[in-house]
């Protein structure tokens, strides 16, 4: 079996088109952070192709929003049509769509 990088995409278009995917399905995606691999569940709520920046739902508490925004890298995993899907962001900000 291949190592997941041969299946990595790295062309703009084709990422924004993927994430808008997993918006139109309203796909739950476990978001992994911190040294504690820490997680929680959310969702996409909109994507600003303009700024390459997606929104999320805030997490259920206010010290796990101030722990991933703390955090330096924030995995994102899920699955769209029994296809693992997964993707890395840096420098979340609490904001509004």
């Amino acid at each position: 079996m291949s190592d997941a990088s041969s299946f990595s995409i790295h062309n703009r278009r084709h990422i924004i088109s993927y994430l808008l995917l997993l918006l139109k399905s309203k796909c739950l995606i476990r978001a992994r952070f911190g040294e504690n691999n820490d997680s929680y569940i959310t969702t996409l709520l909109g994507i600003n192709e303009e700024n390459n920046t997606i929104f999320l739902d805030y997490g259920p508490k206010d010290y796990i929003n101030k722990k991933i925004a703390d955090a330096s890298i924030v995995i994102f995993e899920t699955q769209y049509n029994g296809i693992k899907v997964s993707f890395t962001g840096t420098n979340l900000k609490k904001n509004h769509p």
